[in-house]
């Protein structure tokens, strides 16, 4: 640790802090600008206690919001083609889930659920990645989750055949939106601690 008096500039992995004359008697200004936003501080009659230059970082390194973004899209790119597969071509779209397409009340609740289901988490998972916002991933988590969860289920008390390709699909998504959602949190606590 020194104590500075001199103009100093550290650049860190998210954040450059510059301090500048800090001077007990006449008072100084400090400017921090951190992921472009930019605030000034007057510090008056304070001395700064600094940890020497080591050519490290001392900003805590963090996953850019932007590449969380993209995973959490990514999941909701995979989930808005099966929408737009369930709308356009649901014969096809059925077959691919290991089904025929029903006939009458059943192919409407076929068509209705399938593709709520799969709108609703593409709708969360962009909305998420867009907002950079937890819940909406958390959201998605929770659909996707409960597939497979209930899948395990069908297999376990009815006899059906155990889908483990789409099981673990959905077990991968739901684990993306939730690591997501833990990173989109972290982030920002790190930005209202720095500041």
């Amino acid at each position: 640790m020194h104590r500075t008096r001199n103009n100093l500039t550290f650049t860190g992995a998210a954040h450059v802090l510059s301090l500048q004359s800090f001077n007990r008697t006449t008072g100084s200004n400090m400017s921090c600008t951190r992921d472009c936003d930019e605030f000034d501080l007057d510090e008056v009659g304070v001395d700064a206690d600094l940890p020497s230059p080591t050519g490290q970082d001392i900003a805590t390194s963090r996953v850019p919001a932007g590449r969380v973004g993209l995973l959490s899209a990514l999941v909701g790119l995979l989930m808005a083609v099966q929408t737009i597969s369930w709308i356009t071509n649901p014969g096809e779209a059925a077959q691919g889930l290991g089904m025929a397409l029903l006939e009458g009340m059943g192919r409407s609740t076929q068509i209705g659920d399938f593709s709520s289901f799969f709108f609703s988490v593409t709708l969360f998972c962009f909305l998420g990645a867009y907002l950079k916002q937890a819940q909406w991933l958390i959201s998605g988590a929770i659909i996707l989750g409960s597939a497979a969860l209930f899948r395990s289920l069908a297999w376990i008390a009815h006899g059906a055949d155990f889908a483990t390709d789409f099981i673990v699909a959905e077990v991968v998504m739901t684990i993306l939106l939730i690591v997501s959602a833990y990173l989109f949190n972290k982030s920002k606590d790190e930005v209202i601690e720095s500041s």
